[in-house]
């Protein structure tokens, strides 16, 4: 979608800070026409759940992972690209 040379991804493994099962890899490249950039954040082991998510008064399916924070990740990405600086 933002047309990324796909040759110049790079692939980390990001490290694990609670040891629930679960691991997350980052799959980053800034080599777009689009003048944006892609990640790409892969939770290994991990279920259908929200990552960080708090499970307590519902069924989750799979392991929730909490090495990474979805809700964080998300609020910078919003930060980083909006002129609103209150988000």
């Amino acid at each position: 979608f933002n047309a990324c040379d796909t040759g110049q991804t790079s692939t980390q493994n990001l490290p694990t800070t609670v040891s629930d099962g679960t691991s997350i890899t980052l799959q980053h490249n800034a080599a777009c026409t689009s003048l944006g950039e892609s990640d790409l954040y892969t939770v290994v082991n991990g279920g259908h759940d929200w990552p960080g998510g708090n499970y307590q008064y519902c069924f989750p399916i799979g392991i929730a992972t909490k090495n990474l924070d979805a809700t964080a990740l998300i609020g910078s990405f919003a930060q980083r690209w909006t002129n609103n600086s209150t988000i």
